[in-house]
C-alpha cells in the first residue's frame, strides 16, 4: 500500500454528538492520500459504532479500541499505528478548513519544515461553523528558528492540534505523550520545538476548536489537574538538564517554570495532602533555578511558602508581576 501523505491521529471518548461532522471535515479534505487513524477510548455511547460505519465506507479510516486509558494513551496507540509522512493530532469535536492539510503539506514541502505552526479559531457548540475564504498557499507559511518561536509569546502556542509534525520529528523524540489524564500537550509540545530543525507558522486560521461547557480542558481546578502539572514541569526539567546548554534553554526553563506556578497557585485551594506533595515535588526544581534563574526562583519560592503563610503570597504576586515585566523587556530588546 503506498505510504499516506498524512496521518490524522484522533483519539475519542463518547463524542456520538460531534464525531460524524468531524469525520466529513478530515475525510473531505482536498488532499485525498491521507489516512485517518481513530482510536475509541472505551466510549459509552454510540461513538464506536458511528466511526464503524464510516471504516466500511472509507478504506482511509481505520479504527481502533481500548479501555478508557485517556487522550494521551490513546493519541501514542494512534502514533504507533500510522504510517504517513507528517502526522496530525486532532480532536473529535473539532472542523478543519477543507483545504488545511493540502496546503500543510505543501507548505512543509517548500520550506523543509518538520514542525508548522497554524492559527485556529472558535465555534461555540449549537451554532453554525463557518471558515472564512482565506487565500491561504503554501507561500503563506514563515520560517523561524526554534529560540525565537520559544521565546516569543505571541507565536508560541501549547495546543498540539495547531501543529503539523513530520514523521522523522516525532520518531526523534526520546519518549512520545506522558501518559497523564491531562495537560499532555504542555510537556510534548516544547520538546517538539526543542526538537524541530525547521520551524515555520502560517498566520491563517485552518482549524476550529468547538467549545463546549463539559470539556475536560474547560473544567476548574481540580487535585488531578494540579497534580499533572507537577508531573509535566518535572518531565520538562528533566529534557531541559539533557539538552545542555542551547539557545533555545532559558525559553524550556520559563515554560517549565510555568507548570510549576499552575500547580503553586492551585495550592492554595487545596487541602493539606496536596500540599505536603507539593513540597516534596517543588523542592528540586527550586534547587534547578537558583542556579539558572534567580528572577524563576523568587517567585516559585514565595509562591511555594505562600501554600503555608498569605503574607508570603502577596510576594509571590509581585516578584511574578515583575518577572513577567522583565521577561517581556527581554524579549523586546533581544
Amino acid at each position: 500500500m503506498e505510504t499516506p501523505k498524512v496521518s490524522v491521529i484522533v483519539p475519542a471518548y463518547d463524542d456520538e454528538a460531534y464525531i460524524e461532522e468531524t469525520l466529513e471535515s478530515i475525510l473531505g479534505q482536498s488532499l485525498k492520500e491521507i489516512e485517518v487513524i481513530l482510536v475509541d477510548d472505551g466510549s459509552q455511547d454510540g461513538t464506536l459504532e458511528i466511526v464503524r460505519g464510516y471504516e466500511k465506507k472509507d478504506p482511509r479510516l481505520r479504527v481502533f479500541t481500548q479501555e478508557n486509558s485517556g487522550a494521551s494513551v490513546a493519541r501514542n496507540r494512534g502514533a504507533r499505528e500510522a504510517r504517513g509522512q507528517y502526522l496530525y493530532f486532532f480532536d473529535a469535536d473539532d472542523l478543519l478548513y477543507p483545504k488545511a492539510l493540502e496546503i500543510l503539506y505543501m507548505s512543509a514541502g517548500k520550506t523543509d519544515c518538520d514542525l508548522i505552526r497554524f492559527h485556529a479559531g472558535e465555534f461555540y457548540h449549537g451554532q453554525k461553523a463557518v471558515f472564512d475564504d482565506i487565500p491561504v498557499t503554501e507561500n503563506s507559511c514563515r520560517v523561524i528558528s526554534k529560540r525565537d518561536y520559544l521565546k516569543n509569546r505571541r507565536d508560541y502556542v501549547v495546543m498540539l492540534w495547531q501543529y503539523f509534525i513530520r514523521r522523522d520529528l516525532w520518531e526523534n523524540l526520546a519518549y512520545p505523550f506522558l501518559e497523564v489524564y491531562f495537560n499532555e500537550d504542555s510537556e510534548l509540545t516544547p520538546r517538539l520545538a526543542a526538537t524541530a530543525k525547521r520551524i515555520g507558522i502560517i498566520k491563517e486560521q485552518l482549524h476550529l476548536q468547538r467549545i463546549r461547557q463539559n470539556s475536560v480542558s474547560r473544567s476548574g481546578i481540580s487535585f488531578s489537574k494540579a497534580k499533572n502539572s507537577l508531573v509535566v514541569s518535572e518531565s520538562l526539567d528533566r529534557f531541559v538538564q539533557e539538552m545542555g546548554n542551547q539557545p533555545c534553554r532559558p525559553s524550556l526553563h520559563r515554560l517549565t517554570a510555568s507548570e510549576v506556578l499552575v500547580a503553586i497557585s492551585s495550592s492554595f485551594w487545596m487541602d493539606w495532602p496536596y500540599r505536603r506533595e507539593l513540597k516534596n515535588r517543588v523542592k528540586p526544581l527550586l534547587h534547578h533555578f537558583k542556579k539558572s534563574d534567580r528572577g524563576i526562583h523568587r517567585m516559585m519560592y514565595y509562591g511555594f511558602i505562600g501554600c503555608y503563610w498569605p503574607t508570603a503570597y502577596s510576594v509571590y504576586k509581585w516578584h511574578s508581576r515583575m518577572y513577567q515585566t522583565r521577561h517581556r523587556h527581554l524579549i523586546k530588546n533581544s
